[in-house]
């Protein structure tokens, strides 16, 4: 399947009928809202393949370990995921949209080019500082 289409997979409509939002919206402590049990479910499958690419690599990681890690069957990881390479997609996307829309908040109010760049830097380091693996 080609990258292009997974957007349009997911989720096209989400399972509970619930129209898509554009962008998720972000709590006060820059944690995004996950307001649908689709959104909570593929959160979670997402972290879970993250910690298993950490661990055993992405060439090392099977659909069967992600599977397990994130406690569905196969068949389940299956029906929303074609690939692992779908799931390494979505994970990047993820990451690159959330530090992106928390320095757009971030930067709203300020002007000074020295002052932009150390939230810049600020905003990139503490968005992996939260999320680092347990």
């Amino acid at each position: 399947m080609a990258l292009a289409n997974v957007e349009s997979r997911l989720p096209a409509p989400p399972l509970n009928g619930r129209k898509p939002r554009a962008v998720q919206p972000l709590r006060k402590d820059g944690h995004e809202l996950l307001d649908t049990r689709f959104d909570r479910r593929l959160a979670k499958v997402l972290q879970h393949a993250a910690h298993i690419f950490c661990q055993k690599g992405y060439e090392g990681a099977s659909m069967r370990d992600l599977s397990r890690a994130a406690g569905m069957s196969l068949a389940g990881l299956y029906h929303y995921f074609e690939s692992k390479e779908e799931l390494l997609y979505l994970i990047q996307k993820h990451t690159f949209t959330t530090i992106i829309e928390r320095l757009r908040l971030r930067l709203a109010d300020v002007s000074g080019p020295e002052e932009r760049v150390r939230i810049f830097i600020r905003n990139h380091l503490e968005y992996f500082w939260r999320t680092k693996s347990p």
